[in-house]
Parts: structure tokens; C-alpha cells; sequence
């Protein structure tokens, strides 16, 4: 019984839990507001459109990563929590509880951004994500890589042993997003969050392709935290670290 509450986290729950979940929803409210309000305030034209919602889903994702990363990592999205799961980093009831508000402060943002909103944006309606100018298989393709980059990115920023980095973890990251936007955009409406897809879809109450902004996702997602923990990470430095915290954990233990 120990074990498996262990494996799903049930000792990990405490206040700096609920902490770290109202960062959550706070910082993902927030990242879905602003983006998705930048499609429905700008012009009809998709082509001049697409620049500055890129940098409007990128640099907000940036400036809120500044807030909550220290509450909460600055998931902010399921497929990085998802990730963070499948590698081992994160606990299952952790990692559902953060889904789970993520998809709650997509949903309250989607709801005010219908309400304030005076009309309908780039021929889809109040931010709901759907393949474009390509089919369904090609948009989910496009949002398995650009979800990829992505993680990819925020996993390097997150990781204790790089000590070459000298750049803010969360303005690359949200570079990150904003290339993935310039790049997708026209394609698949480059969602890279099943959580911002989620919103719109369920307050808008238009579910057509929604799988593809779940499953894009989370699979790049899931391709991006393996690759990086088991091939790009520098496995030596994570093991010294591991060992140097071991012994100033024992050294700090008052001896009976």
C-alpha cells in the first residue's frame, strides 16, 4: 500500500501543493487569455495576422513563466507535465491535478474572451484550433514536432546540471512557442498545449479535430522529455549532483 501511494503521490500533498496548482491555473488563465484574445483583436487577413499572434502567445508565455516558475515549474500545459510523468519527474496524482487546472484556467479564459469578444477571428471562431491550409494528418504531424521543439527547449532550461546556460529559461521557451506559431500557424493553428485547445473547443462547443490538439501534443511531448532525459542529458553531471546533495543531506543530520 506504501508503494503505490508513493507511485501516484499521495504523500506529496500539502500546501505547497495547492501552491503550485493555483500557479497553474493562474498562469495558464492568463497565457490562453492573452494569446487568444491577440487572434480575435487583429485583421481578417490570415497572412499579416500571424506574426503578431505568434508573439503574443510567446511573450506571454514568457512573462508568466517568470511568475510561476518558482511556484510551479511553469508547466502550464499537459504536455509538459505529461513529460515530465513518463520520465519519472513528476507523480501520477501530481500530474493529473495539473491537467486538470490547466484545462479549468483555459476554460475561464476562453469564457471572457467570448464574451468581450465583438465578432468572429481568422475565419475560426474565439480561438478554436483546426487544421488550415493542410489536412488532419499533416496538422497533427506539424503539432507532434512543433510541440517537440518545445519541451525540448524547456526541458534544457529546467535541467540543474547545465551550467553553460546564461539565458532566461522562460524567454527561450517562449521563443520556443512563438517559432513554433510562425511556423504552424497557417497549418494547424499551432495549438503545442491541448489545454489551450481545450478551452475554446468546450466554450465554443466545437470539438471538430479537437483529438489532434490531445494526442499532437502529448505525443511530442512524450518523444521530447525521452529523448532529452535519455540521450541529450548529461547523465555523469546529474549523478555528481544527485551525490553532492546525498552527502550535505547526511552531513546536515545531527549525529544522536
Amino acid at each position: 500500500m506504501n508503494n503505490f501511494e508513493e507511485y501516484i503521490g499521495l504523500n506529496e500533498f500539502s500546501i505547497e501543493v495547492w501552491r503550485m496548482l493555483i500557479a497553474e491555473f493562474l498562469g495558464t488563465f492568463l497565457y490562453v487569455f492573452i494569446g487568444v484574445i491577440s487572434t480575435i483583436s487583429l485583421s481578417q487577413n490570415l497572412m499579416t495576422s500571424v506574426v503578431p499572434v505568434a508573439f503574443a502567445f510567446g511573450l506571454a508565455l514568457s512573462s508568466i513563466s517568470h511568475v510561476v516558475n518558482r511556484a510551479s515549474g511553469a508547466h502550464l500545459n499537459p504536455a509538459v507535465s505529461i513529460g515530465r510523468l513518463v520520465v519519472g519527474q513528476m507523480k501520477l496524482l501530481r500530474c493529473l491535478c495539473y491537467i486538470l487546472v490547466q484545462c479549468a484556467g483555459a476554460c475561464l479564459a476562453a469564457f471572457l474572451v467570448d464574451k468581450i469578444s465583438m465578432g468572429p477571428s481568422l475565419a475560426i471562431r474565439h480561438g478554436v484550433t483546426r487544421p488550415l491550409y493542410v489536412g488532419v494528418w499533416e496538422a497533427l504531424v506539424i503539432e507532434i514536432v512543433i510541440t517537440f521543439l518545445m519541451v525540448l527547449v524547456y526541458k534544457s532550461m529546467a535541467d540543474p546540471t547545465r551550467d553553460d546556460l546564461h539565458l532566461s529559461g522562460p524567454l527561450v521557451v517562449g521563443l520556443s512557442v512563438t517559432a513554433g506559431h510562425l511556423v504552424g500557424y497557417l497549418c494547424s493553428t499551432s495549438s503545442m498545449n491541448p489545454a489551450r485547445s481545450f478551452g475554446p473547443a468546450l466554450v465554443n462547443g466545437n470539438f471538430e479535430d479537437h483529438w489532434i490538439y490531445w494526442v499532437g501534443p502529448i505525443s511530442g511531448g512524450i518523444i521530447a522529455s525521452v529523448c532529452y532525459h535519455f540521450c541529450i542529458q548529461d547523465r555523469e553531471a546529474l549523478r555528481r549532483r544527485r551525490s553532492r546533495r546525498s552527502s550535505a543531506r547526511r552531513k546536515s543530520v545531527p549525529k544522536a
